[in-house]
């Protein structure tokens, strides 16, 4: 039996408004599930059970993008469109400087991003729809929480919103709009606009206040990158899938590259920013990176710009540049992740990491964890799926140091690898009606993260060691 010690503190409260809940049913492998992500969310269980789907899931959420203003007119839904341009010249209309003015603009740019949910689950996906209903059932139903939507969508429906956000657009003298001019608080968007502006202005304007802040429908999480299993062998393979991804684009020139098999986003996606970076700066987090890289490899993965549109990866030790190829195997696995951590990487972004663990020793385990901790701690989201009791036992460990004294606890690990409790949620999979339950596993104030996932391994290993040792004495 897991131990039931919840954490409960105000902050905790204050979290589950502002970040993104998941409830899905018959949805891939699993039956039913609730998922409350947190700066760092923990997905462990058998192969096969749905961490992928919900991870992906995720992703997909996070990432979709507000259509273009000048693209609603052509490949929006009329209505949607006319909706807005009607609200907007209500608003030229009426707006006087020092009043709110109820709108629902707000839930007219929800009503199409939602509209996109179904272009983008099966681009990530890489599936039709119907192979993501489980099997035996007819539908998936997946519900979409946060301060500022609620929103359901069951397979072959339009979504549906039960209690949107409402807008108060509020006018002030100024012809220029401030930084954060757009606040959520309880339920209500408050927009500042300008006066004297005219209708179009108007529209363009609350268009990119609303759209930038509401993308992802969650404002505090930002952009969304997937770092998949599979990271190692398409590190030895950049090249060719940096073609597969231009060539997906319309792009030629480039090569034949129509042999090569066709793959999900979230397997491509992450490096596309590779092609796009236009220097090799430090990111905030390039300092954390260069101790991990330290302490765990003795040397450094750098990545060099070439004559091609992208960088070419290498290991650097003892001043000499080693191709990716002939690098250990953890090199190559945690090569692209490191590189975008340290260049790339924003504050606000969400981090996503299949089986951080894959071909690294038990102690280098440990120290990527460590490091995951400091990443959550200086402004990184991580959603993380792992198999390795070696790593869930270090966030444990980390879990426990931000339980007690700060004093104490500094003399066992640092300041920065402590976690906050309330900003960890960890979840588990259980066999439930032909399907996999998503399970909640409560933090204790003895064990920080229960290990009841991998403890029921090591009594099957110590029950089979046992006999035989009991046959070998016969």
């Amino acid at each position: 039996m897991l131990k039931k010690t919840t954490v409960h503190s105000t902050r905790a409260n204050a979290a589950n408004a502002n970040y993104l809940t998941l409830e899905t049913k018959n949805f891939g492998p699993i039956s039913e599930g609730v998922v409350h992500l947190r700066p760092l969310t923990i997905l462990m269980g058998p192969n096969g059970c749905g961490k992928s789907h919900i991870a992906t899931l995720v992703h997909t959420i996070v990432n979709m993008k507000m259509p273009k203003r000048a693209s609603w007119a052509t490949t929006g839904p009329s209505s949607l469109f006319d909706t807005m341009n009607s609200e907007v010249e209500r608003l030229h209309q009426k707006y006087n400087p020092g009043h709110a003015i109820d709108s629902n603009i707000y839930q007219s740019l929800i009503n199409v991003d939602l509209l996109n949910f179904k272009e983008a689950l099966l681009r990530n996906f890489s599936k039709d729809e119907k192979d993501l209903i489980r099997i035996g059932k007819n539908s998936f139903k997946i519900n979409m929480i946060s301060r500022t939507v609620d929103a359901t969508y069951v397979s072959g429906h339009n979504p549906t919103i039960r209690s949107p956000v409402t807008t108060k657009v509020n006018c002030i003298k100024s012809r220029f709009i401030q930084e954060n001019s757009l606040l959520i608080e309880d339920k209500v968007a408050h927009v500042t606009i300008p006066r004297g502006v005219d209708s179009l202005d108007l529209q363009m304007m609350l268009d990119s206040e609303l759209g930038l802040e509401h993308n992802g429908m969650i404002r505090e999480i930002g952009h969304s990158v997937y770092f998949p299993a599979e990271r190692a062998g398409m590190t030895l393979a950049f090249e060719p899938l940096i073609l597969n991804y231009i060539d997906s684009l319309g792009g030629k020139g480039w090569g034949t590259t129509h042999a090569l098999p066709s793959m999900a986003n979230t397997m491509v996606g992450f490096l596309t920013w590779m092609i796009k970076i236009k220097d090799y700066k430090a990111s905030v987090f390039a300092d954390h990176v260069v101790a991990l890289e330290s302490q765990m490899f003795g040397g450094q993965i750098v990545a060099k710009p070439s004559r091609t549109r992208w960088p070419k990866i290498y290991f650097r030790y003892k001043e000499k540049d080693m191709p990716m190829h002939t690098a250990a195997s953890s090199i190559k696995n945690l090569a692209v992740f490191l590189l975008y951590i340290e260049h790339a990487a924003k504050q606000n972004e969400i981090i996503i990491l299949e089986e951080p663990e894959t071909d690294l020793h038990p102690n280098n385990q440990r120290l990527l964890a460590s490091f995951i901790a400091r990443l959550v701690n200086a402004g990184l989201h991580i959603l993380v799926i792992t198999h390795s009791p070696y790593f869930l036992e270090q966030l444990s460990h980390c879990v426990l140091s931000g339980m007690i004294n700060n004093k104490k606890s500094a003399k066992v690990l640092s300041v920065g690898e402590s976690l906050n409790p309330d900003d960890v949620a960890t979840y588990t999979f259980r066999s439930h009606d032909g399907g996999y339950q998503v399970v909640p596993i409560s933090l204790s104030s003895e064990a920080g993260i229960p290990q009841d996932e991998f403890t029921s391994t090591d009594d099957d290993l110590y029950d089979e060691i046992m006999k035989l040792r009991q046959a070998s004495e016969q």
